[in-house]
């Protein structure tokens, strides 16, 4: 860890850096202190106030001891003193006023500063700071203890601070609030069951940002209470998102529920997450992961994670050393909660998903294409698949109608799985991937893996009421209580089988014919194309149909091939409901149902 301390030291003096320059300094304002910005809000300030207070404390920094930054933290935390409600809470001003969430979101900062002075501080200036940090925690009681929450992570965020502030409540003599009341209410979200599932997914399956927050307030409610349930939540939810960084580095967020969908992220908010539960399980495969994503984080020239306060209350995590470096380069797992299919082979890997309509994404170092299928077929728009089989080897199960096996190597021995789940021991050591040439070892099947998809859909009109209506106003009828005539019915199948190279996808449509189907391949913008009869670059927002033979795609170092091109009509999609491509471009292949096509994108 040494190695890369003074990497974030560097990092924390640069969002300093702008602090300070961005400070308002104008003590006649209303927002004296606080950073600078389009609306007057506080959490920034309240963040950047706890790096101000590691480079203060942390001989490495220029800043150590600095009495211009201190009486910058100072002017801070009375903006902060000013901006906290009456009951406590801290507003996210763009829309949530008394906001219980994004309190405890404010107070694992303030709560990590008052760490910090607790720890580190000696003068009396210092002493009177942190007793004015620990006045503003115990003020935001009663917002956490009479709030309330609006998404899966926000329960998590109050439940963590309510049992912060209940131990930090002990000695107060305070009547109306009480840590029992605090522990109360906590318990009362523990209630509800904390939404992670075997596989370690949480209800928001948020690999590229709420992910780390649930677990970050899980290892905060461990360290207070003890309480390993929590930890091994963590622990799950690591190990799954092992599974979900592709193999340029970047996490797969594709399945996300918020506002991480798409975005190109890689796991630095994992970053002290994953050295947490490398120095309390000891497990190499958090250790090498840990390494992996600040090596990969300096060596890119990004700022390191805003985690410096951690490591530095938390001397264990400040001294660990770094034994492995690397994710799994080979995986195959099913997460069944989300029915997301994940495979990393050694120079691709692909995601597929039921009951989407982008069903699949392939990813050839950092290109990405994905897949769907238009079928504008009365109320539908897409191919979006209800059924999923999967085919490992000798093994083939269907996805929701029974167990799933795999199979996973560790070292030299093979230890079959049931639901594609590791038999392990949370903590225990039991099951750990060994570390080879500084990366961990797994190996897949043979190259006889298929994944299919299937769904039946109908073509129906409404029939009139059997009995008169109450009303002859269209929009005020009862329209759930008319029978449906179904005239006609198509069913799609899309067949993906592993190449040595890529994928071979075969798309079949039985039942109803002349549907023009369209099968789409969306491919980032500004990626060379190239054809036997041309060479373009592609543009955001449009589109080619590949009528015949192969195209190939260039982006930088990668070279992908699709086809073979087919093309029986030039239907362009729906004008009501059609899902578009803006952002990048895409490339059509199309053909009248009933048909069988048969397509590959391989790397050349």
């Amino acid at each position: 860890m040494e190695r890369y301390w003074q990497h974030i030291v560097n990092s924390t003096e640069r969002r300093v850096e702008d602090f300070l320059a961005g400070q308002v300094r104008d003590t006649s304002r209303q927002d004296f202190g606080r950073l600078e910005s389009e609306m007057i809000e506080g959490k920034p300030t309240v963040y950047l106030l706890t790096d101000c207070l590691c480079l203060y404390f942390c001989e490495q920094s220029r800043y150590f001891k600095n009495q211009e930054l201190f009486c910058a933290v100072q002017n801070g935390v009375s903006f902060v003193e000013r901006w906290q409600r009456e009951d406590g809470s801290f507003d996210f001003p763009s829309c949530n006023f008394y906001s219980a969430p994004d309190t405890a979101f404010c107070f694992r900062r303030l709560y990590g500063a008052w760490e910090l002075l607790n720890q580190y501080g000696e003068t009396e200036n210092e002493k009177e700071l942190r007793e004015r940090y620990l006045r503003l925690m115990v003020n935001c009681a009663p917002i956490l203890l009479h709030g309330g929450f609006h998404t899966p992570n926000h329960r998590w965020a109050v439940m963590s601070a309510l049992l912060v502030l209940a131990e930090l409540m002990e000695s107060e003599e305070n009547e109306a609030l009480t840590p029992k009341q605090l522990r109360t209410r906590a318990a009362q979200y523990l209630n509800e069951g904390i939404d992670c599932d075997e596989d370690g997914e949480y209800a928001e399956r948020s690999t590229g940002n709420y992910n780390a927050v649930v677990d970050k307030c899980l290892m905060q409610a461990f360290e207070i209470t003890g309480n390993e349930s929590f930890a091994a939540c963590v622990e799950r939810n690591l190990s799954a998102m092992l599974y979900y960084i592709d193999g340029d580095g970047t996490v797969f967020t594709e399945n996300s529920t918020r506002q991480d969908r798409g975005r190109r992220l890689y796991p630095d908010g994992y970053f002290y997450l994953y050295t947490w539960m490398a120095e309390k399980t000891c497990l190499d495969i958090f250790d090498a992961a840990a390494h992996k994503i600040i090596r990969d984080n300096m060596q890119q020239g990004d700022l390191a994670p805003d985690c410096m306060y951690i490591f530095m209350t938390h001397d264990r995590m400040r001294r660990h050393q770094f034994r492995g470096c690397g994710y799994p380069k080979e995986y195959r797992k099913f997460f069944r909660g989300s029915e997301v299919l994940r495979v990393q082979k050694g120079n691709f890997g692909y995601s597929v998903r039921n009951h989407k309509a982008k069903f699949l994404f392939v990813k050839f170092r950092s290109l990405s294409l994905w897949m769907r299928i238009g079928e504008a077929y009365c109320d539908i728009r897409n191919f979006i698949p209800s059924r999923m089989e999967i085919e490992d080897g000798d093994n083939r199960s269907r996805i929701g109608d029974g167990d799933t096996l795999g199979r996973i190597w560790d070292g030299e021995f093979q230890r079959e799985i049931e639901n594609v789940k590791p038999r392990m021991k949370i903590g225990s050591g039991e099951f750990q991937r060994e570390i080879e040439n500084g990366e961990p070892r797994m190996k897949i099947g043979k190259g006889h893996d298929i994944c299919e998809l299937e769904t039946t859909a109908e073509g129906w009109y409404y029939a009139p009421f059997e009995e008169k209506p109450d009303t002859a106003d269209w929009w005020k009828m009862d329209h759930t209580k008319r029978k449906r005539i179904i005239t006609s019915r198509l069913t799609t199948k899309v067949a993906i089988r592993e190449l040595s190279d890529g994928l071979e996808i075969t798309v079949k449509t039985e039942g109803l014919s002349g549907l023009p189907l369209r099968v789409e391949i969306g491919i980032p913008a500004g990626c060379v194309l190239e054809h036997d009869a041309f060479r373009q670059t592609a543009q955001a927002g449009q589109s080619l149909m590949l009528k015949q033979g192969t195209l190939r795609i260039a982006d930088g170092r990668t070279r992908v091939e699709i086809g073979p091109g087919f093309g029986a009509h030039a239907f362009g999609g729906h004008y009501s409901g059609e899902a578009g491509n803006q952002d990048g471009f895409s490339v059509f292949m199309n053909d009248y149902t009933p048909c069988e096509r048969t397509l590959r994108i391989r790397r050349v």
